[in-house]
């Protein structure tokens, strides 16, 4: 499994879209460590200010990000066959999970490399425990919708093209429900990512959400014929 991640998370990271986006972080992160407050201006739960603006983007444009990057995923090996060379040796189950690792670790990766970032240019070094633990069950969350979503369809353009739709479409939902409060857009931004980020039971609800939907995306990929 090691490498079908690491092969998975090389291959990912060669990509313009992927190049993109870690230049987008790495700026963002200079740019926020040239200018932001102290790091040890710490909050009343121990976090540091300058990493809740950080993690707070990352938040706003992460879901987004990774549709963007990740949505072709599985799609594309169906479309062009190379899942069929890989079955062989490996199961539906254990390429699902390597994709999903090769998802979440890639965020990860860019979150502790803004940390460092920050933490280099203020020649200051705090972990924050608390914003780092929801970030990364935001980031669960939006591998397994990644994943639900590319191992719905066959075509890569298809899944890219929904996948987007979804991320930006999420993220819209989020703010018609803070405006008009409908309904409608209330019960969809139960299942959306950005409500849960300030929630003190946030993180929790995020995983569950992830199992949810990483579940939903493994039971299409067993059953789908490639």
């Amino acid at each position: 499994m090691p490498v079908l991640i690491w092969c998975e998370i090389r291959r990912e990271l060669l990509t313009f879209k992927s190049i993109i986006v870690v230049a987008f972080i790495v700026s963002l992160s200079v740019f926020i460590g040239e200018f932001g407050a102290n790091v040890k201006d710490a909050l009343p739960n121990g976090d540091s200010s300058i990493y809740t603006s950080l993690f707070s983007l990352f938040a706003l444009f992460g879901f987004i990000f990774s549709m963007m990057i990740f949505s072709g995923i599985v799609a594309s090996e169906i479309e062009s066959g190379t899942i069929r060379l890989i079955l062989p040796y490996f199961d539906r189950k254990l390429i699902y999970i390597a994709r999903w690792l090769a998802i979440f670790s890639y965020f990860i990766f860019l979150i502790i490399t803004s940390i460092v970032i920050v933490s280099f240019l203020k020649m200051q070094f705090l972990i924050p425990w608390g914003l780092f633990g929801k970030t990364a069950c935001f980031f669960a969350y939006c591998s397994s919708v990644v994943m639900f979503v590319s191992s719905s369809f066959s075509k890569v353009k298809t899944a890219n093209f929904i996948g987007v739709l979804i991320g930006i479409g999420s993220l819209i939902v989020y703010i018609a429900d803070r405006i008009d409060g409908h309904s409608f857009f209330h019960f969809l931004d139960y299942l959306m990512p950005y409500q849960y980020i300030d929630n003190p039971n946030g993180g929790l609800i995020l995983v569950t959400l992830s199992i949810i939907f990483g579940l939903l995306g493994w039971f299409v990929l067993t059953k789908k014929e490639v």
